[in-house]
């Protein structure tokens, strides 16, 4: 399996009412070499069920509850890819947002971060 360009990190909470169009944002890249990684933080709903109905190929893991920075932090050592791009479980990506961050750093091979705009809904 040849290793992603991009790790999708995903930490979740009971966050099965909101993952579908999360996952759907993600499915709609233009840009295709990644992988997702959700890190479930103890959850109570249905946020597994939601993960694996997937027709994405996402590598789920589940622990037990130690809130969003250790989640985040769990999903980044999980990580094989060059850069990792965290996605919250209520965020949606435009068509374009990892093409557009991931020409940053080909514009600029010196830049160590990247953020997109953001709307709130």
């Amino acid at each position: 399996m040849a290793v992603p360009k991009v790790s999708i990190v995903i930490p979740a909470y009971n966050s099965g009412s909101l993952l579908s169009d999360t996952l759907a944002g993600i499915r709609s890249q233009s840009f295709q070499n990644f992988e997702i990684i959700v890190v479930d933080d103890g959850s109570t709903d249905n946020t597994e069920e939601i993960v694996t109905s997937s027709d994405l190929n996402i590598r789920f893991f589940r622990q037990a509850n130690h809130g969003p920075a250790v989640t985040r932090n769990r999903g980044v050592s999980l990580a094989r890819a060059e850069f990792i791009a965290f996605c919250d479980h209520d965020d949606i990506w435009n068509d374009q947002h990892l093409e557009t961050l991931l020409a940053v750093f080909g514009e600029q091979p010196s830049t160590a971060m990247a953020f997109d705009n953001a709307i709130h809904c």
